[in-house]
């Protein structure tokens, strides 16, 4: 069955392999550590609105370090925002199924892929 999570495992072994295990943790600690991601999803909270795919990447790319990086760190870190949203905000208040989900990572991921050709 294809997964949100299963979705977000398999892009985050290829990028550990890519770029390491050191590179990850600190595009993990740099979005958890994310102010807009926080307001964003306190808003998410409060309005019982399911943010977009667009709307992660947006409040990440006003980030001075995700600004200027490669579409892979890109969508590794926009891929992190949807977990911990998914986690800490859906998981609670039930907005949106598992299947919106999963379409938000898909298309996060078709969105960075056209950098990478």
């Amino acid at each position: 069955m294809n997964t949100f999570d299963n979705l977000y495992l398999k892009f985050k072994t290829k990028y550990i392999t890519k770029h390491g295990q050191a590179k990850f943790d600190q595009v993990e600690q740099k979005v958890f550590a994310s102010k807009k991601l926080i307001r964003l999803n306190r808003f998410s909270a409060m309005s019982r609105l399911a943010p977009d795919a667009e709307d992660f990447g947006a409040v990440l790319q006003f980030s001075i370090y995700f600004m200027f990086k490669s579409s892979d760190t890109a969508a590794m870190a926009q891929l992190i925002a949807i977990k911990l949203w998914n986690e800490a905000i859906n998981s609670t208040h039930d907005i949106c199924n598992q299947e919106e989900v999963l379409f938000k990572g898909e298309k996060t991921l078709k969105q960075w892929s056209k950098f990478n050709n």
